[in-house]
């Protein structure tokens, strides 16, 4: 009909209209190409018809709503920038009929809808502030609406979960507060509206969600107790809805989701034994959804994280046997990921690191053998990983990591070339980070520990040159972090004892001029922060186990010697009296020592004190 009178306005309407319908189709139908191509000619057609007549609002209000489908499909394709792009010149559309039409809310809705579309847009593009902007505009929108008609149960809805929105972009721009408000702003409404008598399942899994929500904001204001209420109200609604409809997926899942965050918020309170129960009650959801439809991989993946979760709290436990149960069966799991798709290599990195974790406790019920296998599994796998992004941190890390279990297997082993062969992999990787990220402090920590390491590794078998390199590259990283830090006690911790190490190796080299220029600089390290601490023990103790060292190198008293004076030297013996010397205290990230002989130290050797 449109071929034969192009001109007939009401024909071309009716055909966009078609179009729309078919799009739609289409787009449930999963065939975004061919939907995006009939919103595209609807949007066409409906162009020329406002061209032509643009005091036809409902032609206006049809066009904005083909931008907005337009640009949600682009947005699913990753088209980000035409994303934006349509859903803007939609919004734009909507202002000005807007301006028209202002007493009409059903086109207001329509704009509101607009706005928080390309919310949802911009977050995803991790563009939070402009995404929070967007719900602001949906949300000034609604709450017109819903104070100008207040019976009307969908613009109270609607309002609610605008503030949802914004409590939840607010959320993760760290504004706690403002989150809290937003989301206690939309309980009441949904509260209301999903009473039992409404028999609405939908808008009571939405209440839940804001329960949900409220109590993730309270955990992270450290409310724990009354973030506990919050998700233990949201499960006790799920788990009515659960019991009404157990093969509603998304209902047990969302019930999963809350024994887990009440599981995390216990085990930070150090409740193991809480958390535990928790996290096998999510565990047993997640395994009935896994084996009720084995192609969802969002599931089996949620199962397999399940499974390292419940396992990590077993370990903790000393519940090795328990521990190991789990972990492998979340290495089953990740195989199985694995299989289905070699290429995704998040699932490969996860796999990895369910090798490492049935290792750790390997090694820890003393089967080394076993461990060293899981190791070089994981090993094999995140290489192979990081090699196909090297510009991933973490997977960086993740493979220097490996490298460092492999070679602490080694070293209780003896099998120094295999250990030092380890270190030296791992540091080459640490390296490369800390040079590349010269600013963040934990990366240049991480290297000082690789240079720790490779070193205590060398000095154990005797190749001492090899060890004072890496440990006097190791005390230049250490004395630029506590330069940075002097307050840090932990980084001048680790000064005090890179100096430490360096001396030793001096000493074993009967270098003794060397030995007792860093020995003192140790000192004179421990005595500042015994000095700023002397309520602190151990700080105190520290200096008492290392003087006598400093004296038979120096050959000098301990009263007379010049980093202290009387009345510091005084204040440390104190410490000694009515026991004896107290056994060390120690603060140590993995390297430090409070002795040459410590059982702390990753190798013994050297002097006692």
């Amino acid at each position: 009909m449109t071929e034969k009178d192009p001109s007939n306005a009401s024909w071309q309407h009716l055909l966009a209209g078609a179009h729309n319908h078919v799009g739609v189709v289409l787009q449930l139908q999963g065939d975004l190409t061919q939907a995006l191509a009939e919103f595209r000619a609807q949007g066409a057609i409906l162009a020329e018809l406002a061209a032509k007549d643009a005091a036809n609002a409902e032609w206006l209000r049809e066009l904005l709503s083909s931008h907005i489908n337009i640009g949600a499909i682009l947005a699913k394709q990753g088209d980000a920038a035409g994303a934006v792009k349509e859903h803007r010149v939609g919004i734009a559309i909507g202002d000005k009929l807007s301006e028209r039409t202002a007493s009409n809310p059903d086109w207001q809705y329509v704009l509101s809808e607009a706005h928080k579309s390309l919310a949802d847009v911009l977050f995803r593009q991790r563009d939070i502030t402009g995404g929070l902007s967007e719900y602001r505009a949906a949300l000034e929108i609604m709450t017109k609406l819903a104070e100008k008609d207040p019976a009307n149960s969908d613009w109270q809805y609607h309002l609610a979960m605008a503030h949802n929105d914004v409590g939840a972009a607010l959320s993760i721009l760290g504004d706690l507060r403002g989150a809290l408000d937003e989301f206690q702003l939309a309980l009441p409404t949904l509260t209301s509206l999903a009473s039992p008598e409404s028999g609405n399942s939908a808008m009571q899994r939405e209440v839940a969600m804001v329960h949900m929500n409220i109590g993730f904001v309270l955990n992270q204001r450290s409310d724990t107790d009354s973030a506990l209420r919050e998700l233990r109200e949201a499960r006790e609604v799920l788990a009515a809805l659960v019991t009404k409809d157990p093969n509603n997926g998304q209902w047990q899942e969302d019930l999963a989701n809350t024994y887990n965050q009440i599981g995390g918020i216990l085990n930070a309170r150090d409740d193991l034994t809480g958390a535990a129960e928790e996290y096998k009650a999510e565990l047993a959801i997640r395994t009935r959804l896994a084996s009720k439809d084995p192609a969802n991989v969002d599931w089996q993946h949620q199962l397999l994280v399940g499974h390292n979760r419940l396992g990590g709290i077993l370990e903790t436990q000393g519940d090795l046997g328990g521990a190991l149960d789990e972990f492998r069966d979340a290495l089953a799991s990740g195989e199985e990921l694995a299989k289905k798709d070699p290429t995704n290599l998040l699932w490969q990195r996860e796999l990895s690191v369910c090798h490492n974790r049935v290792g750790d406790v390997l090694k820890g019920q003393e089967d080394l053998t076993g461990a060293q296998q899981e190791y070089e599994k994981g090993l094999g796998i995140i290489t192979a990983v990081a090699a196909n992004e090297s510009s991933n941190d973490g997977w960086q890390e993740d493979l220097a990591d490996t490298h460092d279990k492999l070679a602490k297997i080694f070293v209780t082993q003896q099998a120094f070339a295999d250990e030092v062969r380890e270190y030296q992999a791992a540091l080459e990787i640490r390296a490369r980070l800390a040079a590349k990220n010269s600013d963040k402090t934990d990366l240049q920590n991480d290297l000082a520990l690789a240079r720790n390491r490779l070193g205590l590794a060398m000095k154990a078998n005797g190749e001492l040159a090899g060890a004072l390199t890496e440990f006097r590259a190791e005390l230049t990283i250490s004395a630029a972090i506590a330069e940075k830090q002097p307050d840090n006690a932990t980084f001048q911790g680790n000064l005090a004892t890179s100096h430490q190490l360096v001396g030793e190796v001096l000493q074993a080299q009967h270098d003794l001029a060397g030995t007792l220029t860093e020995l003192r600089a140790e000192l004179a390290v421990r005595a500042r922060l015994a000095e700023q601490k002397p309520n602190n023990a151990g700080w105190q103790q520290e200096v008492l186990y290392r003087l006598p060292v400093i004296s038979r190198c120096g050959r000098v008293n301990w009263e007379g010697y010049h980093v202290l004076g009387e009345g510091d030297v005084g204040i440390l013996f104190s410490q000694r009296t009515g026991g004896g010397r107290v056994a060390a205290l120690g603060t140590r990230r993995e390297r430090s020592c409070l002795s040459a002989s410590s059982a702390d130290r990753e190798h013994a050797g050297g002097d006692g004190p």
